[in-house]
């Protein structure tokens, strides 16, 4: 993450980045109840776990690149 963000590992971006991807994680495995009650079509099967994890992935991504280029100026 912090060669993403291009900042070191100790800094708050990237450690406030790392608890985000791992509260995207947590809140699925741990509150499986609650999404599917919120999302009744939502089946946890190997595919769709693959694509949450590939949608959280994206999404991070795309956070981290937008958080480079505000700091840029871009």
């Amino acid at each position: 993450m912090g060669e993403v963000l291009e900042l070191p590992a100790d800094h708050p971006h990237v450690l406030m980045g790392m608890s985000v991807i791992q509260g995207f994680c947590i809140w699925y495995r741990s509150s499986r109840a609650v999404a599917e009650r919120m999302f009744p079509k939502l089946k946890f099967t190997p595919e769709s776990i693959d694509w949450m994890a590939n949608f959280i992935a994206d999404f991070s991504l795309a956070g981290m690149r937008a958080l480079v280029q505000n700091r840029k100026g871009n």
